[in-house]
This record gives C-alpha cells, structure tokens and sequence, in this order.
C-alpha cells in the first residue's frame, strides 16, 4: 500500500466514524455549535459541536471539532453561512439540521448576521 492510498483510507475510514459518532449526539438533541475565526499562518474557521450523548444510560455532555477549514473570503454574513456549511457537510450536516441548532459566537456583528438570517431566532 502506497502512503498516498494509506491516507486515503484513514481519512475516509475517520470521516465515517465521526459521521457515525455525531449521529449519536444528534439524534438526541440539535445541540449548538460554536463558532470561530483565528489566525495563524492563515485564517481559519473553526466549527465545534457541543452536545448530548448517552453514555451507561447517563447523559452525557460531549464537543466535537466537527470543521476546521482555511478562511480565504471577506467575513459577510453570507460568506460566513456559506464557510460553516462547508466545514461541516462532508459529516452530512445539512442547512437543515444547522437551523435547529443553536449557534454561539465571540466573533463581530457578521457572525450575529449570517446566525440571524439562517438559525431560528427563539436560539439566537
């Protein structure tokens, strides 16, 4: 096995168990996700997943980093929206699901607005 095929595989066999594992979280309940811009060599959002999980019949509050992805574009509410579904779609979390959960932000007045105009707004 090559090192490229390896890595393959790795991710591809680590994507499917994290699908596995936030499956678990959210058929419990939506949760919240928290949001966040940094900079290093480069900007980067960060999407983390805080939520219940049922653990020897105990609930359980687990995070996950569910997207981390390189941030290239102007920080507008649009462009924000348009990130955080990238960061997280490859574990097939869709607009949908993204809406009923509540969202959590330290960030500016964009991050406010692209929540706002997506997310129910009884959880912003």
């Amino acid at each position: 096995m090559t090192v490229r095929n390896y890595v393959e595989a790795s991710a591809t066999s680590r994507t499917e168990a994290l699908k596995k594992e936030f499956s678990g979280y959210f058929s419990l309940t939506p949760g919240s996700i928290a949001i966040d811009y940094g900079q290093r060599l480069e900007d980067y959002l960060s999407v983390v997943y805080h939520g219940l999980k049922l653990s020897d019949n105990k609930l359980v509050m687990q995070e996950l980093v569910i997207g981390f992805i390189p941030s290239a574009n102007e920080k507008n509410a649009n462009n924000i929206w348009n990130e955080i579904n990238d960061a997280v779609n490859y574990l097939d979390i869709f607009p949908e699901q993204l809406y009923s959960m509540i969202g959590i932000s330290d960030e500016g007045s964009n991050v406010v607005k692209a929540l706002k105009h997506n997310f129910d707004e009884s959880k912003l």
